[in-house]
């Protein structure tokens, strides 16, 4: 496993999350830990509908870009899900799921990526006013038989 590939899947990964709204997504490179895989990505979803979105979003968008899931854990739809590609572990977890069992505490002594350029902020799309359209009235038809 080389590690440039791996911390950039990782980084993409951790992009395409965000872009799906993934929360409070945070990598681990765990190369001097665990010979296992360089790093551990872990990404926060608001339902079990979302997890499957982000996975979704995050198989495709890997898939686009070469990369091969190797395996996968956890039953498609439910709260937890684990994409294994090898150099990158992705752990997609709902909130209550992820505060309830806190396995990101047992990677914490690896070197905490960075994983974008700039800190993903939710951008909320500009509301577009309407113009107020001048209304032309149209010429109304007479209903009455013109007279012969």
């Amino acid at each position: 496993m080389t590690t440039a590939p791996s911390l950039e899947m990782a980084r993409t990964a951790a992009q395409i999350a965000s872009d799906k709204l993934g929360e409070n997504i945070v990598g681990y490179d765990v190369r001097k830990i665990t010979a296992v895989t360089d790093v551990y990505l872990f990404v926060g979803a608001i339902s079990h509908v979302h997890v499957r979105a982000v996975e979704d979003a995050i198989r495709e968008g890997l898939r686009l870009q070469g990369a091969r899931l190797l395996r996968t854990d956890g039953h498609r739809g439910h709260s937890w899900r684990v994409l294994d590609y090898g150099g990158v572990i992705i752990h997609i977890m709902d909130s209550k799921t992820r505060e309830l069992y806190g396995i990101e505490r047992l990677w914490e002594e690896g070197k905490k990526l960075r994983l974008f350029k700039e800190i993903p902020v939710f951008k909320k799309k500009p509301i577009l006013k309407r113009k107020a359209q001048r209304r032309i009235p149209t010429p109304k038809k007479s209903r009455t038989r013109p007279k012969k």
